[in-house]
């Protein structure tokens, strides 16, 4: 086996560490694991959730595998957690397994080869676990955009005859035809954008040729008058300028998503930076593609919310908010081949937030991921 898997060893016996890390190693050569051996330790790793797996003895000099165990399902809840001990009673690992315990494992030279087979074991239950909410989340979604088309569909067909109606009438000024022209365009775009977006999980026809950094201007240029009065200042920095295939619409909706989330984050006279430059997959250097950067210096995202960011219907807008602008997003980079990626900080007068997407030159269908 050659994949990656970061480990969280909760034991504070040194020799138990060292066999431990010794088996997992021969069934994964490249594991990377952090060893806690203090409250310390544990309650940095707790505020971090940067692992996959979590082993821990039950019998420690500081505290125990059950409320090691409570803490981790409290703060880390999509984490596997296996117990590896040879102090606790049968009655304890009946009560951790209630508790939400993965996987029990005895601390013994006969079982210590257990250890890798359980850690395969509780990572693929806890995959199909993933697959299963995420069929039932698109399942929901599915009925929502059904009910969502028929209620818009009938005032959105008549909003936009109002709009022919003002572009053709012949006593309407010039200013109101362009305008008219304007809102047939955006109306338009809000009836494909309903169809391919809220339902993009149905393949469209074909993806053309995207010249990324002209239609990221088209996008912005809709939001000119809100940044002007909230003093916003927007600095662009076009590096890549090659065409790409993708899907154009929803190519718009993946920046329209990000863009508006950096506007709805800065304050009065805050700043928003989009960067568009060359750029390789982050786990696959031979495809090659281009990078879209939207940083902002908001009030940034905290980190227990950056691990739901993109889950359908979290929002941290409240009532203003659907929950469903970036699992949407999320969806398109995935259906395009891409990666998207968070980074935020709260920190005082060092906040923000900048979403990275990477898109293939070359379309590289996926399936859209919730």
């Amino acid at each position: 086996m050659s994949e990656k898997l970061r480990v969280l060893l909760v034991d504070d016996n040194p020799d138990d560490r060292t066999l431990a890390i010794r088996e997992l190693r021969r069934e994964f050569p490249m594991v990377e694991v952090r060893e806690i051996i203090n409250a310390e330790q544990f309650e940095e790793a707790l505020q971090r959730c940067d692992f996959e797996v979590a082993i821990t003895d039950y019998m420690l000099g500081w505290s125990d595998g059950i409320a090691i165990l409570h803490a981790l399902k409290a703060k880390c809840p999509e984490h596997p957690v296996i117990m590896f001990t040879a102090t606790a009673k049968q009655e304890d690992a009946v009560a951790a397994m209630k508790a939400g315990l993965d996987e029990y494992v005895i601390k013994s030279p006969k079982h210590f080869v257990r250890l890798p087979v359980a850690v395969r074991a509780t990572l693929e239950q806890t995959k199909q676990r993933q697959l299963l909410r995420e069929s039932q989340r698109l399942a929901l979604v599915g009925r929502l955009t059904a009910t969502i088309m028929h209620e818009i569909a009938n005032p959105l067909n008549s909003l936009l005859a109002l709009l022919h109606l003002i572009e053709n009438d012949p006593k309407a000024g010039a200013k109101s035809h362009e305008l008219a022209m304007h809102g047939i365009a955006e109306t338009s775009r809000i009836a494909e954008i309903m169809s391919r977006t809220l339902g993009f999980y149905k393949q469209a026809t074909a993806p053309v040729s995207v010249n990324l950094p002209s239609l990221t201007d088209d996008v912005v240029a809709l939001y000119t008058r809100r940044m002007e009065a909230a003093n916003i200042v927007l600095e662009r920095r076009y590096e890549y300028t090659e065409e790409i295939e993708a899907y154009p619409t929803e190519i718009r909706q993946l920046v329209s998503n990000l863009f508006m989330n950096a506007l709805d984050a800065v304050r009065q006279n805050g700043r928003i930076t989009i960067h568009i430059f060359g750029s390789r997959h982050w786990s696959n250097p031979d495809l090659r593609g281009v990078r879209l950067l939207i940083r902002d210096n908001g009030s940034g995202v905290s980190a227990e919310n950056q691990r739901k960011i993109f889950d359908p219907f979290f929002t941290t807008k409240g009532e203003k908010g659907t929950g469903l602008g970036l699992w949407i997003t999320q969806g398109i980079v995935s259906k395009h081949g891409g990666l998207i990626r968070l980074r935020s900080s709260t920190r005082l007068g060092r906040s923000g937030t900048c979403f990275s997407v990477f898109l293939p030159e070359r379309f590289v269908a996926k399936a859209a991921s919730a």
